[in-house]
């Protein structure tokens, strides 16, 4: 069967003409057992992809229709510069040729794959960039993370842009139980208990992020709606896991007005159990000797909070946040606070990806 040569080239904004070494033997998904991948030249004003295929395809088809390997490649090339430049990058257009044939598309406003600019705070070394390229589980996991890492970003949407991080934090998160249980896919709750541990054991690799969640006050924190949380997540007729899994398993003074809610919240419970001691005690000692620990601030508003937020969110339970009468509510500012926090923690654990 005869194989059609395509060269693809996407034509950017920029004018610089650098350009990085080729990037050869670039697999994509059914590769036939003969074929040694596709060849990707990133310059810094355009990509072009050598491709070597046995359909014959449209340019409009390959735009179109994400299932189709150039497109992929395509996919990475994008995902790979952006990350790299660290801000959006504007398309021009895509030009294809195959034998004597051109054909081309301009890339308009409306079809950019990123809506508005940006810029990645943390800049994602080399060795992490290669992982965008492979064609593997580990892969696939970097990309889907990272693209909706880079949504997150470009978009002006408060809620939207907490939903997209949420899903690149969770696709970190499963990847990196994935480790443990593979060929199984975790649980994503399996998930948020391994990445609780690799948060309290792992600081060195999250600096900045846990830079900024040391300048963190009770006030900021207190803010959020604690009392729903605790209400959803722990049953009155079990005070014990509210004192095992989250008074005692979180250990900081800037939790001690939500632990005093809680107080409140199942006082009639917490009295009958013989347990308030414990509480009281705890919570004292958290006051009293000003206990802080940044790991247990951080997973506490991550793996429990946000997840809690977000399935709230996801399941329609939380009615939309736009149905209101004023320009800017408590709920705008507790999701801006969650996504300041949420885009740190992301841009250190793609980082870190090749360390998870």
């Amino acid at each position: 069967m005869t194989r059609r040569k395509y060269e693809i080239t996407i034509h950017t904004s920029l004018n610089k003409g650098l350009r990085e070494p080729p990037k050869t033997g670039v697999q994509y998904p059914r590769i036939p057992q003969k074929s040694v991948g596709d060849k990707v030249i990133v310059y810094t004003k355009k990509v072009v992809i050598c491709a070597e295929r046995n359909k014959k395809i449209a340019l409009e088809d390959i735009v179109e229709y994400k299932q189709n390997t150039i497109y992929m490649q395509m996919y990475k090339a994008l995902l790979y510069l952006f990350l790299k430049r660290g801000k959006r990058v504007m398309i021009r257009s895509i030009e294809m040729k195959c034998g004597n044939t051109v054909s081309s598309l301009n890339i308009d406003k409306s079809r950019q794959p990123l809506a508005n600019d940006f810029r990645v705070q943390y800049a994602v070394l080399a060795d992490v960039l290669d992982v965008l390229w492979e064609e593997s589980v580990k892969g696939q996991s970097l990309r889907s993370a990272t693209s909706h890492f880079l949504v997150a970003l470009s978009t002006k949407d408060r809620y939207k842009r907490f939903e997209r991080l949420w899903r690149a934090f969770e696709q970190i998160a499963m990847w990196h139980k994935y480790h443990a249980t593979m060929p199984r896919k975790p649980t994503e709750f399996c998930a948020l208990l391994e990445m609780r541990s690799f948060i309290c054991t792992k600081p060195v690799m999250l600096g900045k992020t846990f830079d900024y969640v040391s300048t963190l006050v009770a006030p900021q924190i207190e803010k959020l709606h604690w009392g729903k949380f605790i209400q959803n997540k722990f049953s009155q007729n079990n005070v014990n896991d509210l004192y095992d899994e989250f008074v005692a398993r979180n250990e900081d003074e800037r939790l001690v007005g939500v632990y005093n809610k809680a107080l409140i919240l199942f006082k009639r419970e917490i009295d009958n159990s013989g347990r308030k001691g414990n509480f009281d005690a705890t919570i004292s000692n958290y006051s009293q000797n000003h206990v802080r620990n940044d790991a247990h601030i951080l997973s506490v508003l991550v793996c429990k909070y946000c997840y809690f937020m977000r399935n709230k969110m996801f399941h329609g339970e939380l009615g939309d946040f736009s149905f209101c009468f004023t320009n800017h509510t408590e709920d705008d500012d507790i999701t801006d606070f969650l996504n300041d926090l949420l885009e740190k923690f992301v841009n250190e654990l793609i980082c870190g990806y090749n360390n998870l």
